[in-house]
């Protein structure tokens, strides 16, 4: 039994790969993965409002990104908080309202997913996944994947961590695990 994001202890709390870890291992559906599955688990994330504007994450080991959250901003302009380190002091001084919340994400990297499984991401428009996933060449390759873990990265919130475990587990596949 699972209780609703709304009856966890702390579902703002902000997740983090320094300060608070964050972090669970995916078993495929029978034991491979593909973009496919990956375009899968998007969909489906995307339907929970939890996860609005959730996309590819544009960085070398992939994952997912999701719009910077007024609760995330301000966390991360907490006195020792590494959002300076993320991005910069400049942007860091601005009003939560004023930030482009895509260019200053919370992230779900993947951890141990070969690169050959880890498309390429357009900072830029955080959207074009939906039209550009589905042309990939590999697109349908199922790739052997016993599992793989994602982990959070820049203050995502414990609500958002546990919609995208929902997300996946809606997708047919099994989460064996979290930290």
């Amino acid at each position: 039994y699972r209780p609703p994001a709304e009856h966890i202890d702390k579902p703002h709390a902000c997740l983090d790969h320094y300060r608070a870890p964050g972090r669970f291992t995916v078993e495929p559906r029978h034991g491979t993965w593909s973009l496919r599955k990956l375009f899968e688990v998007l969909v489906i994330g995307r339907a929970d409002p939890v996860l609005a504007g959730l996309s590819l994450c544009a960085v070398s080991e992939g994952g997912f990104s999701l719009p910077c959250s007024e609760v995330s901003w301000k966390e991360m302009q907490k006195t020792g908080s590494m959002g300076p380190n993320y991005f910069g002091a400049d942007v860091m001084a601005k009003p939560y309202a004023q930030i482009d919340k895509y260019r200053c994400d919370q992230q779900l990297r993947f951890d141990g997913l070969r690169h050959g499984l880890i498309p390429w991401a357009d900072g830029r428009n955080p959207d074009a996944w939906m039209e550009q996933l589905p042309k990939y060449e590999r697109f349908e390759v199922s790739v052997p994947t016993s599992s793989f873990d994602l982990r959070a990265k820049i203050y995502v919130e414990a609500e958002r961590m546990i919609a995208l475990i929902r997300a996946f587990e809606r997708a047919g596949h099994r989460v064996t695990h979290t930290v």
